[in-house]
């Protein structure tokens, strides 16, 4: 069920920019929103293989990327290996000796 490997974008949190009561959530960044929404359009248009999607760049500091779990890093690993477009994936700063084995075995 590759529906799955977008599931971690449900966890990406937004600040509202409205609720100045809670200072205990990180300022995002406006360039680093739209960075993390550029990601999350990249992996639907790679998992759907579409021709036009040919880099996949990442950063670990998207609440995305640390949201993801295991299942998370496998799926993602098999919609790359499935992908005939994808000429180059960067992920920054978001692999670690725990799930890199995991993006690898998918």
């Amino acid at each position: 069920d590759h529906d799955k490997t977008l599931s971690f974008g449900k966890h990406c949190s937004r600040m509202d920019s409205d609720n100045d009561d809670d200072n205990s959530l990180p300022a995002v960044d406006e360039e680093e929103e739209e960075e993390e929404e550029e990601w999350l359009a990249d992996l639907r248009t790679m998992r759907q293989n579409w021709p036009d999607t040919t880099e996949l760049c990442g950063r670990g500091a998207f609440n995305c990327i640390q949201a993801m779990t295991d299942e998370d890093w496998e799926e993602l690993g098999r919609d790359i290996s499935n992908n005939t477009h994808l000429s180059a994936v960067t992920l920054t700063r978001a692999l670690n000796d725990q799930n890199m084995p995991l993006l690898f075995r998918g």
